[in-house]
């Protein structure tokens, strides 16, 4: 059925001035051409106009942001950023740190047709960095113990190094738990860095097929005469070659731990040292620990037993000992925590480490392996993290008045 009949339409087509088209369609091809032909024609400054408005980003942002890629468009910031820089189509973006505050940056989209041309500008925010625990190092302390680390602007997280190898390059955990702990080790001419129990070094080595020298991370086992030198405009560590100076980090789209040209900082993830809080609160770089008198329980004075919970106790008398609970009427066959030997009593806070070896559940069974959760106290008699069986954490036994109590593990 026409939408229109004959009549009217040469009628319109005589009064109009124009010609009707006689086309013999058959198939979607033809339609296709046959619409895009009957489409108007825009003007230079109706093109700019239509590319513009395609130029859309969001108002904020945590990660790099893609920019559209729009015909007859190019794209600049409005001014130079310590924040955010294009690169490649995409906008590259630095997140403030944690109570600095979000940072505004001006995008601008110029949109060019023969001899007319426009600009829009877009405000895009970027958003600080969340609490994560994760403070960047900008002060080196030889007694301190960090995590290596970087963080990872495409992927908008942290990672840290392992002190193990992927293939030719270092391996980057996101878990900061299950990274390696690092020292800096202070000698002639720089720093030795110990990632666990190996130090990274560089290495460069020519392979004539390709008449290239490589410059790649080692993890070592062994101590080298190898010297890094820390660079306080980049808060990172570099290495002087022949060729170059280097330093260690990530690019793209990447997630481990490689060296580069120092002149490529810029567009790169260098690594840093961190401190690393766990989520609990407590900090997880570990003190040196050593196993000493076993201390089983303390109930903290004047405390109610938490409903649901059983009080575990083999009642020592020789120190003042840390709260634990089980649920389900659980008990408790054995419960080892090594001491440090200083003065128990005499200190504001002892470190302790805890391993639970056994449990008898004579009230629940999980397919036929033992069903447990073992709690601590606060210092106000609120359950705190539960622990897991054969797991071995390490506690700050802080001193509140006349009583101790447990916090969350450190470790």
């Amino acid at each position: 059925m026409p939408l229109v009949n004959s009549k009217e339409m040469f009628e319109k087509a005589y009064q109009g001035g124009y010609a009707v088209g006689a086309f013999n369609v058959n198939n979607m091809e033809i339609v296709q051409a046959i619409t895009e032909a009957a489409a108007p024609t825009l003007t230079d400054a109706q093109k700019v106009e239509s590319a513009l408005a395609a130029c859309t980003l969001a108002a904020n942002t945590t990660a790099d942001i893609t920019l559209p890629v729009v015909e007859g468009v190019a794209w600049s910031l409005k001014a130079a950023s310590d924040y955010a820089v294009i690169e490649n189509g995409v906008l590259k973006v630095t997140r403030p740190e944690h109570a600095t505050g979000n940072v505004k940056v001006v995008v601008v989209a110029t949109a060019t047709f023969g001899a007319e041309s426009d600009s829009k500008e877009i405000e895009v925010e970027i958003v600080e960095k969340e609490d994560s625990g994760i403070k960047e190092v900008t002060e080196l302390d030889p007694a301190k113990t960090y995590k290596l680390g970087l963080y990872h602007n495409t992927n908008a997280k942290y990672l840290f190094a392992t002190g193990a190898m992927n293939g030719f390059y270092g391996e980057l955990v996101e878990d900061a738990a299950a990274a390696a702990d690092v020292k800096v080790i202070a000698v002639t001419g720089g720093y030795q860095l110990l990632v666990g129990t190996k130090y990274l070094i560089l290495v460069q080595e020519y392979k004539a097929e390709q008449n290239k020298t490589f410059t790649n991370v080692i993890f070592s086992a062994e101590a080298t005469d190898f010297v890094w030198a820390y660079n306080a405009e980049h808060n990172t560590f570099t290495h002087a070659f022949e060729d170059a100076t280097y330093y260690v980090g990530t690019y793209g789209t990447f997630t481990t731990l490689s060296s580069s040209k120092l002149d490529k900082i810029g567009t790169s993830f260098p690594a840093h040292l961190y401190e690393v809080k766990a989520q609990d609160g407590g900090n997880e770089e570990q003190p040196p620990v050593q196993t000493g008198d076993a201390i089983v329980s303390y109930e903290i004075a004047n405390k109610a037993i938490p409903a649901g919970l059983t009080y575990i106790s083999n009642n020592p008398a020789s120190y003042p000992n840390p709260s634990f609970y089980a649920d389900g009427g659980l008990k408790m066959n054995f419960v080892n925590i090594g001491v440090q030997t200083a003065a128990f009593e005499a200190q504001s806070k002892v470190v302790v480490t805890l391993t639970i070896n056994a449990l008898n559940d004579n009230t629940k069974t999980d397919g036929g392996k033992d069903a447990f959760t073992v709690y601590g106290l606060d210092a106000n008699g609120n359950v705190v993290m539960p622990l897991g069986k054969q797991d071995t954490y390490i506690y700050e036994l802080l001193k509140n008045q006349s009583n101790w109590y447990l916090p969350n593990p450190i470790y």
